[in-house]
């Protein structure tokens, strides 16, 4: 078999290299984690093979969540000093790819949010707001490390409990490929110390409703961010000797974005009805004695109750700039 080559020291030592690449975590700050609705990590290292998959991402910034329900675990009351550990979970659905998804979010009556998608393969995550930290602890944090916490507010007798995130809150983000058919998928979770925590309530909205510079391409988009740019400065606003800072600054001003509530609207089959069983049984025994008190109680098991819970929170779209000779999309 003389038409085989021989051996190559290069070739091998190359192979050699992947194969222990294969074993190695990726950096923290590699060009892309994702992690999917099943919970899968996969780091992409490229960044033009980023570029070239994705078209923007959606940036993401929680403010608050009111109209908490309490917390039902005893064993996470006593971990984390008793009340819901607010997270916010968010991922993008690509509509004209995962339909079996939007039919998923448009059809089903009980909903485990971004753990039931089959397609998302990026979910966001928040800092937890943990109920054993207050607003005094969260300052005192900030004052320590320049880093404030997410806190909780325990409920009172007109309000119920909420959790709000620092002023400063750094966002996260989720990567879109075709931005102007995307559903955003948003899920309140109550964390756990001990598991993977509990859904609570979802929602979901089009991107492009709430983001309508979605809509526009990149070029589009970066002819209307120059325009703006030229006026600033024909009005003085701007220097003309603009600098790289200065321009950063105005693309981000022009990039505003929308903030406001979200309010929950579907939820997981309650698993613990013990409650609203005794509550049911409290009002038909005070209606009709032992019969009603059975009715009642019978009546709680069958009530799921509405979903707990309106996100706020700060959105912005962010194209990814294409270098040339990539590939348009």
């Amino acid at each position: 078999h003389s038409h085989r080559k021989g051996f190559d020291i290069d070739t091998a030592l190359f192979c050699a290299g992947l194969a222990f690449d294969s074993y190695v975590e990726p950096p923290a700050n590699s060009s892309r984690w994702e992690r999917g609705s099943k919970g899968m990590n996969v780091a992409f290292c490229s960044q033009a093979f980023t570029r070239g998959l994705y078209k923007g991402l959606v940036e993401v910034t929680p403010i608050s969540c009111i109209d908490l329900p309490d917390e039902d675990s005893t064993v996470e009351s006593i971990a984390t000093g008793g009340g819901v550990d607010a997270c916010m979970l968010v991922a993008a659905v690509e509509t004209e790819i995962w339909k079996e998804d939007m039919e998923l979010l448009e059809k089903k009556q009980y909903y485990n949010g971004v753990f039931d998608l089959n397609g998302a393969a990026h979910v966001g995550r928040s800092r937890t707001a943990w109920a054993n930290v207050n607003v005094h602890q969260s300052n005192a944090a900030k004052r320590k490390t320049g880093k404030a916490l997410p806190y909780h507010v325990k409920k009172t007798w007109n309000k119920s409990p909420r959790a709000i995130w620092p002023e400063d809150e750094d966002p996260f983000y989720i990567y879109v490929q075709n931005p102007a058919d995307v559903q955003l998928v948003f899920t309140l979770l109550d964390d756990d110390v001990f598991g993977e925590g509990t859904p609570i309530s979802s929602t979901h909205i089009p991107l492009a409703k709430y983001l309508p510079e979605v809509n526009y391409s990149q070029q589009e988009l970066v002819e209307r961010i120059k325009k703006e740019i030229v006026a600033k400065i024909q009005k003085g606003e701007l220097d003309e000797s603009v600098s790289n800072e200065q321009v950063i600054k105005a693309v981000s001003e022009n990039m505003k974005g929308w903030e406001g509530d979200l309010k929950m609207t579907l939820k997981p089959r309650a698993d613990n009805k013990n409650g609203q069983m005794a509550m049911g049984a409290a009002a038909g025994a005070w209606i009709a004695g032992p019969v009603g008190a059975a009715a009642g109680a019978a009546l709680g098991a069958l009530y799921e109750g509405p979903p707990r819970g309106t996100l706020r929170a700060r959105l912005r779209y962010l194209p990814i700039p294409q270098q040339m000779g990539e590939r348009p999309r």
